[in-house]
């Protein structure tokens, strides 16, 4: 079932687009309290791929706010380009961001990346809108973040949201349904659950899909052969795993005992990964007991790794990604 894997140009621009970002002066992180009423929105902002939180705050959304107005109510935000490009937030990034320094704000909603400016992404209740400013020397193109696992299956981009299919190789039906089970309990509606034998393209090219396998799976091979188009921070070699850091340097190199965990918009839609449509999580790793502890712990700490592109788990415990 070799599925042609494509980043389409959508992607490119998106992260150009995205990369719109930020302002003002204050690194410490800032909590704001919760709010009763119904329509509202979570806004983070981090440096450094998720690494270190400087705001995180729940605010209301009025009906025809965009991503940027409801930043504004949190922070200060210094702009360019007529108001489209966040440069600084609350300080950082003012007067160094652009195509000289590689470094620049992004921001993502519900773990996809955005394909749009801020000033024209109309949030909708429940948004998780979340500003990173980092380093994109290595990475222009990452797709989605693990916050997308489960605010992508369960409030979708721009108001919507696909069906979901966990897809899982031998040895991890039982994982597939805990996940699922997961899922289901932060509201995702009916998840499917197909053993790699019965999934077809149909699916793979509709869903959001979680797959939890063997880097011998066709699937996952699909993903490694295509890891640096797909701006992923880690692959498998075989059953080595690689892994970079935020510049490109290689920065682990796994043989046995370690598991992957990878965001990325799905890269069997046809509409391309940057169409913020699908998203994929793939758990892939050196041996099946590994696989199935970064499994586990997906499910069980999905919240604290939710600001990450990614996470290396070895036994029981992880690492982010880059």
């Amino acid at each position: 079932m070799k599925q042609l894997l494509r980043v389409s140009l959508g992607a490119l621009c998106m992260v150009l687009v995205a990369t719109l970002a930020a302002c003002a002066p204050d690194e410490s992180a800032v909590e704001i309290g919760t709010l009763s009423d119904a329509q509202s929105a979570r806004i983070l902002v981090t440096t450094d791929f998720g690494k270190h939180v400087v705001l995180d705050a729940l605010v209301t959304v009025s009906p025809g706010s965009s991503a940027m107005d409801v930043l504004a109510q949190v922070a200060n935000i210094d702009t360019s380009y007529g108001g489209g490009f966040v440069e600084g937030i609350n300080g950082i990034g003012t007067g160094v961001s652009g195509r000289a320094a590689r470094v620049d704000w992004f921001y993502s909603v519900n773990g996809f990346t955005a394909r749009t400016g801020a000033a024209n992404y109309w949030l909708h209740d429940g948004d998780m809108v979340h500003w990173d400013y980092r380093d994109w020397s290595f990475r222009r193109n990452v797709t989605a973040t693990l916050g997308s696992f489960p605010a992508a299956f369960s409030r979708g981009y721009a108001g919507e949201t696909r069906a979901t299919t966990v897809v899982y190789g031998d040895d991890f039906e039982s994982q597939a349904k805990q996940l699922a089970l997961v899922l289901q309990s932060t509201g995702v509606d009916a998840v499917k659950v197909v053993s790699l034998q019965h999934v077809n393209g149909e699916i793979l090219r509709r869903d959001n899909i979680v797959l939890v396998a063997l880097p011998e799976a066709t699937l996952v091979q699909e993903v490694n052969e295509s890891w640096d188009r797909l701006g992923l921070f880690a692959h498998l070699d075989g059953r080595t795993l690689h892994t970079y850091g935020a510049g490109g340097d290689s920065v682990g190199l796994h043989s046995a005992s370690a598991a992957v965990i990878l965001a990325l918009q799905n890269p069997w839609n046809p509409s391309g990964t940057g169409a913020c449509e699908s998203v994929a999580i793939v758990i892939t790793g050196c041996d099946k007991e590994s696989v199935a502890a970064a499994a586990h712990i997906l499910g069980r700490e999905y919240t604290e790794l939710s600001r990450f592109a990614g996470a290396v788990v070895q036994g029981d415990s992880w690492v982010a990604l880059p």
